[in-house]
């Protein structure tokens, strides 16, 4: 201190703080920071010393808390299907109105991580929150009135659905370039040389360009369900 200074400093004068510390380093933060990083680089921006540099730790470190890259991803995949069942708004209501909720939860949980449809095309989900998921949806088609050797299939569909909508969303995402944006001229192009006339096919993807993502998904998803009820 200066002689002559007129303030007195002094750890001993100062109001008590707690020592700045790192969070703990636990699984749930574990996979919390890999879902981030997936979302933001894709799977392929996923690997042990990359999420070990953003948690601010070392590779070996983390084998602590999960035993393989492919544990991180499944229990990522398996945080995927628990958001889309907290998304789930009731568990009251008709069949019909609680696969419809089922279905926009889990397509919409897909589509905020891209990465979890390719991900489900080499990781079944088995894990809990995604068995809780089947189990709801299974509950729903038994109310429907399916039975026995009906309910596999019916699951089949219903859950294919749901992931075959994503990927083609995410695919489009991943170009850049959503389906909405594709123009008339864009459709010509994509005509066979020569012909003169648009196929029929060519045709229904420009049906579909103008609808958006949650109308296309919820007119096919329409027609699965009155499938069910007829």
């Amino acid at each position: 201190m200066a002689v002559g200074s007129s303030h007195f400093d002094s750890v001993w004068l100062r109001p008590a703080t707690a020592p700045r510390r790192p969070a703990p380093l636990d699984r749930a933060r574990i996979i919390e920071t890999a879902v981030e990083l997936m979302d933001s680089d894709g799977l392929a921006g996923l690997s042990m010393r990359k999420l070990a540099t953003r948690l601010g730790t070392a590779p070996m470190t983390l084998y602590g808390h999960v035993a393989t890259k492919d544990d991180v991803l499944e229990f990522a995949l398996d945080g995927v299907f628990a958001e889309a069942l907290s998304a789930r708004e009731s568990t009251d209501g008709t069949w019909r109105e609680r696969l419809r909720t089922m279905a926009n939860a889990t397509f919409e949980a897909l589509l905020r991580h891209p990465w979890a449809p390719t991900l489900l095309g080499s990781k079944p989900p088995i894990g809990p929150a995604a068995v809780a998921h089947f189990s709801g949806i299974l509950d729903a088609l038994s109310e429907a009135g399916l039975r026995d050797d009906a309910l596999p299939p019916a699951l089949s569909a219903f859950y294919y659905y749901i992931l075959g909508a994503a990927v083609a969303e995410a695919a489009w995402l991943h170009a850049g370039r959503p389906l909405e944006d594709i123009t008339a001229v864009d459709l010509v192009n994509l005509q066979t040389p020569g012909s003169g006339d648009i196929s029929p096919a060519i045709s229904v993807i420009g049906g579909q360009a103008g609808g958006g993502s949650r109308r296309r998904f919820d007119a096919g998803l329409t027609l699965i369900l009155d499938g069910l009820d007829s």
